[in-house]
């Protein structure tokens, strides 16, 4: 090795693994800020993570071969080793992944006492076999060895991800700590550059839905009943960082306070517009943008502004403040500017 990557090493061995994910912790961009802080708690205090499920059928298969004659037992580290080792079963296994009940007719040979050996019963943790994403499923067409492996370059054309988004709770001690926790030890890296959590969909009446409590809405009712644009609209602005209340009556405010002012915003253009036939076109935008009048001047630089503040916030992932935008703008069009 080259004497800059012995340094590098070096370094590493110096910090336990607890520091180094800290540190890594620290180079995500976290929305909201405070889940930072809540990370970082939860690696401060964190114990030996127990990674195996006992008799689960779903979840990583643990690649564990333990002989029940001598009790030795070996991790095997690749398909391709596996495969050199079988002494029945690859024919069972050949075409599928390593999953049950396929990868259990394996078997290889002890290689202390010769017995032939099955895989441990046991399944690793579904956040293990989750935080190994980054590394385990980017290849050239998602069927092909993982471009980690096989084009390390290239692959890092893709890593890290731009984003990941996740419900807060939990996740701070299972998909977001997993991906860092093995991104840690096989790079020293963050696996994302940034985080969007968000809260907890609640009822309105701020319990969690369920039907004994008449509070919970079913996909399609809600749809039918609120209708798709405004349920889009209510996830759209509401600020993750807090628990969402859902239900109709909240359903009806978004409708009342922006989309109805926008639906008849627009619907006083068509009606004016079609008696004058005016034909929308850039013609009449640059006769808008040479008006003299003060309204036309104002009502242009305040969408111009809200163009430019709209895709700042896109850029930043922040759907909620460039919502938010979206309705100053449609109130200030209908109630100052038509008005």
């Amino acid at each position: 090795r080259s004497q800059k990557s012995k340094v590098k090493s070096q370094k590493l061995n110096t910090k336990t693994l607890r520091e180094r994910m800290i540190k890594v912790a620290k180079k995500i961009k976290w929305m909201p800020e405070f889940g930072l802080d809540r990370e970082l708690d939860w690696l401060k205090n964190m114990h030996d993570w127990l990674i195996s499920k006992k008799n689960r059928y779903w979840g990583l298969a643990l690649p564990i071969y333990e002989c029940s004659k001598c009790h030795n037992f070996e991790v095997i580290g690749s398909k391709e080793e596996l495969k050199k080792r079988t002494v029945s079963g690859w024919e069972e296994f050949e075409g599928h992944s390593p999953h049950k009940p396929f990868i259990d007719e394996v078997k290889i040979k002890c290689q202390k006492c010769g017995e032939s050996i099955s895989r441990t019963n046991d399944v690793g943790n579904p956040w293990l076999d989750a935080g190994i994403v980054p590394y385990s499923t980017i290849s050239k067409d998602n069927h092909s060895q993982p471009l980690y492996i096989e084009n390390k370059e290239e692959w890092k054309k893709w890593f890290p991800v731009d984003l990941i988004t996740e419900s807060f709770p939990g996740q701070f001690k299972n998909w977001f700590y997993a991906m860092i926790a093995e991104s840690t030890v096989l790079e020293n890296e963050p696996p994302f550059k940034r985080v969007l959590g968000f809260g907890t969909q609640l009822g309105e009446d701020g319990r969690p839905m369920h039907k004994s409590w008449g509070n919970a809405i079913e996909f399609s009712e809600g749809a039918d009943k609120i209708g798709v644009d405004v349920m889009r609209w209510m996830f759209t602005r509401h600020n993750p960082a807090d628990n969402m209340l859902f239900g109709y009556k909240k359903a009806d405010e978004v409708r009342r306070q922006f989309y109805l002012m926008l639906w008849n915003t627009y619907k006083f253009f068509v009606e004016y517009a079609n008696l004058d036939k005016f034909i929308v076109g850039k013609k009449n935008f640059c006769s808008l943008q040479n008006s003299k009048n003060v309204l036309d001047k104002w009502i242009l630089s305040r969408f111009a502004s809200t163009a430019l503040s709209v895709e700042k916030n896109l850029k930043e992932f922040s759907a909620k403040d460039a919502a938010l935008e979206i309705e100053k703008f449609v109130s200030d069009l209908s109630t100052w500017f038509i008005r």
